[in-house]
């Protein structure tokens, strides 16, 4: 049989045997093979380099093919894009995917299959960008403090509420973003009876709807000093306008549904301006070094801490799909993860040991012990008796050696034979140099049986003497 025919007998064997994934990735490869040379579809996957945009930035162009890749497209191009994790991934666009006004929620990965013809053959290129969004450190915090003769929750929601409509048109004419903050309601050290302060916190952004009209958006040098200059006037911008304007206005009259007025006094405000990430923003290496003063989107599989401006993996038993979470999902059932800053539901799993099983555990963890320590005892004691037995069978050998050679040879010619009760017999033998003593050899009875000879007691010695 040849090795082609041997290496189809083996693939079929394969094919109807194996299971698990190495058996997959070697159909795979069959699969792919055949269909390479048989004309069909070949498909090719390319993974490029990760995109930084800067939210809110007003157009960011992504190319399917990017421009430093040797991949020759061929006639007739169709072109499909698609958004990972999303519940309708599939996006309208060719060539290139143009994104206006950037939001937090558009990063992911994107990705675009090319399908087009060449040499009469159907081809398909798959090309993945990620696009990740992040923002320069930069806002402006705004602490507010009003005195009224009423701390009543409704009227205090209401009179925050018309004053931040009317400072978020302020700053929205400079490109800029009014967010609420927390409101606290306390009554005064010298009348803490009439009076109380009303506590505003307030927060400006600089990343307004055409914040960075004069900016390019690239990571580059160019594109993040633009950035920074735009940061800067913006906020600046929105500090002299607010300052003018509470200068202005310092009461506040709101009158309540019975149609009374209570009137708001502004004693006090102060402006800090803060370099945090925001909320779902931390810093990450791959734009450090580019950017030290950058806070990106925390990526899928983690969620971002406000106190540290970092992003953490998320703990085992939650996952994050999507980019810029602040709080991982927990896990179906209680279920628990293999690991930590899993991404997606699937890497759920159900870890708990049944009832059956935890039974079974429990006996094996609590007879394995003892079984150990009678195997290590019986392990000890077979040593020991393999050591004794050596010991006693070198002693014998060493004992018989010695009795052989401390017996000499008599002065009369005759020599000493060992018996079993350790008593020795002069036994006479014939030499060329008396062939005629022969009869001497051989005593009469009467002669020996007075004598009481202790070797004739063993028959052995016995059967030696008499002829």
């Amino acid at each position: 049989m040849s090795y082609r025919g041997v290496g189809v007998a083996l693939g079929v064997i394969i094919f109807f045997l194996c299971e698990g994934p190495g058996c997959a990735l070697f159909l795979d490869l069959y699969k792919s093979d055949n269909e390479t040379s048989s004309g069909q579809a070949h498909v090719e996957e390319k993974e490029t380099g990760l995109n930084f945009v800067h939210i809110g930035a007003k157009e960011f162009t992504v190319p399917c093919k990017p421009a430093k890749t040797d991949v020759v497209i061929g006639m007739n191009p169709i072109y499909n894009w698609s958004l990972e994790n999303r519940e309708s991934p599939s996006l309208q666009a060719g060539a290139s995917l143009i994104l206006h006004e950037f939001h937090a929620e558009e990063s992911g990965r994107y990705t675009c299959s090319i399908s087009f013809t060449k040499e009469d053959q159907l081809h398909t290129v798959t090309f993945s960008h990620t696009v990740v969004g992040y923002h320069i450190r930069g806002e402006l915090q705004v602490l507010l403090i009003f005195q009224s003769h009423s701390c009543d929750k409704s009227l205090t929601h209401e009179f925050v509420k018309i004053l931040h409509a009317q400072l978020s048109q302020l700053v929205s004419h400079l490109h800029c973003e009014l967010l609420s903050g927390s409101t606290n309601c306390f009554p005064t050290v010298e009348k803490p009876l009439d009076e109380f302060n009303l506590q505003v916190e307030l927060k400006v952004t600089p990343f307004g709807k055409g914040w960075d009209k004069s900016c390019y958006p690239q990571v580059d040098l160019m594109a993040l000093e633009c950035y920074r200059s735009a940061v800067q006037n913006n906020l600046q911008q929105a500090k002299e306008a607010m300052t003018e304007f509470m200068d202005k206005n310092k009461h506040f009259p709101l009158r309540t549904s019975n149609g009374s007025h209570v009137s708001f006094v502004n004693t006090f405000f102060n402006f800090l301006e803060d370099g945090k990430c925001q909320d779902g923003y931390g810093q990450t290496q791959e734009l450090q070094a580019h950017c030290p003063d950058c806070c990106t989107l925390c990526p899928p599989g983690t969620y971002s801490v406000a106190t540290t401006d970092s992003c953490v993996l998320c703990p085992i038993g939650s996952y994050s799909l999507h980019y810029g979470t602040t709080l991982c999902i927990s896990c179906p059932n209680s279920w628990l993860t293999s690991h930590p800053g899993a991404r997606t539901s699937a890497d759920c799993m159900n870890m708990k040991v049944p009832p059956s099983h935890r039974f079974s555990v429990l006996m094996v963890a609590f007879s394995v012990p003892p079984l150990g320590c009678l195997c290590l005892i019986v392990i000890c004691c077979y040593c020991f008796r393999r050591r004794w037995q050596k010991r006693r069978s070198s002693t014998i050998v060493d004992g018989q050696t010695k009795v052989q050679e401390e017996a000499p040879a008599s002065a009369d010619g005759t020599a000493l034979v060992a018996s079993e009760e350790h008593h020795s017999l002069p036994l006479p033998f014939s030499t060329s140099e008396h062939p005629d003593n022969e009869g001497d050899m051989f005593p009469f009875p009467s002669k020996l049986e007075p004598q009481a000879l202790p070797g004739l007691a063993n028959p052995a010695t016995r059967s030696l003497v008499l002829p």
